[in-house]
């Protein structure tokens, strides 16, 4: 029997062989001014490594929402586009994928497996020379069957992510920041493609990602750890099996457990007293509910948002001295949005996933 997570090779055949991908016209217009050594300057530049089943998967999950003729070639590893629809169901992604494709200078990589250690849905590159994006496509598959859209909008956010460090600019700043810079532009694409693949079927948007972490249920045979993905409408949820197998992806309602507004001063570099009350019940709450995750809001005006981001980490810290357990006190599960308007003030809320 074909285990939820697996991929069954019926449903996405492998690309037939095409030839080298054909000449970007470009380099005819540059041949016929006279220009005869353009070609090595033109490139493709999208390159996907992989078995035949799972470029076919990649593509397959790319070509309906972006509305573009996506074309594997073998030989050369490069994918071409040879033919677009008007009004795709995400136009994000269709702009994006182009954009990478049609770019004459940067290449982005990605490798796609099922096995590879270590590796959840995607892994950035540590080598600067070769700097290859890890995929798994049998997590990208699990997530879109079972939260439709959000596979391929997770998709879209490591080639996002791997073409915006092929930039010179992240190179000169030094790789070991390189993800730090290109994380949040690929998690703002990301989140406008599932927004419109979501509206695109009339499903409820889930709002952008808030945070991510892990939480376990159960006890002995039944144990099971859970990802989770705090979002602004609704969670996303997915099970871990055996070799990082990812089962049962799911959405779930948000249920709100408590709500706290605390009063915020420049001047206080740490706690105040007020919030000790505060901190302990979110504690509480957290241990009696290990699926939560923790929002805080600052409510500031200019030059106040150093002091409410100290807030966030402080709570955080005090939380966790009162947990004592690793995964329940991960600062993973906690979110901080600042707002550049307000009153000085801080809100927090603890949800968790529903029903």
């Amino acid at each position: 029997m074909k285990r939820r997570h697996e991929h069954d090779e019926r449903d996405t055949p492998p690309t037939p062989a095409r030839a080298d991908p054909p000449e970007h016209p470009l380099i005819g217009l540059q041949r016929q001014a006279g220009n005869q050594s353009v070609t090595a300057a033109i490139q493709r530049t999208l390159e996907v490594t992989g078995s035949d089943r799972d470029v076919a998967s990649m593509l397959g999950m790319l070509r309906r929402p972006s509305g573009l003729d996506l074309v594997h070639h073998r030989k050369t590893h490069q994918v071409t586009i040879e033919g677009r629809k008007d009004k795709p169901p995400s136009p994000a992604l269709a702009a994006k994928l182009t954009e990478v494709i049609e770019d004459p200078a940067r290449v982005a990589k990605v490798n796609l497996g099922r096995k590879q250690e270590g590796v959840g849905f995607g892994e950035f590159p540590t080598d600067e020379q070769n700097p290859v994006q890890e995929l798994r496509i049998d997590h990208f598959e699990a997530l879109e069957k079972g939260v439709p859209g959000a596979g391929t909008a997770t998709l879209a956010h490591e080639i996002t992510e791997n073409y915006a460090a092929t930039d010179q600019e992240v190179h000169d700043a030094g790789w070991e920041f390189a993800h730090s810079r290109v994380h949040p532009g690929a998690e703002a694409e990301a989140n406008q493609v599932l927004e419109e693949l979501q509206l695109s079927r009339g499903d409820k948007p889930s709002g952008r990602r808030q945070t991510q972490y892990t939480f376990t249920s159960g006890k002995g045979p039944t144990e099971r750890t859970t990802w989770a993905e705090a979002r602004e409408n609704q969670y996303h949820l997915w099970d871990v099996g055996p070799g990082g197998t990812i089962t049962h992806a799911r959405t779930a309602p948000i249920v709100r457990l408590a709500e706290f507004s605390l009063e915020l001063s420049a001047l206080w570099k740490v706690l105040p007293t007020t919030a000790a009350p505060v901190v302990a019940r979110i504690a509480e709450l957290i241990t009696a509910n290990p699926s939560a995750s923790v929002t805080l809001r600052g409510y500031t005006r200019t030059g106040q948002q150093a002091t409410a981001d100290e807030w966030y980490w402080a709570v955080q810290s005090e939380v966790a001295e009162i947990v004592g357990d690793s995964i329940l006190a991960s600062a993973q599960r906690y979110a901080f949005e600042p707002v550049l308007a307000g009153d000085n003030h801080v809100v927090i809320t603890v949800n968790r996933p529903g029903p």
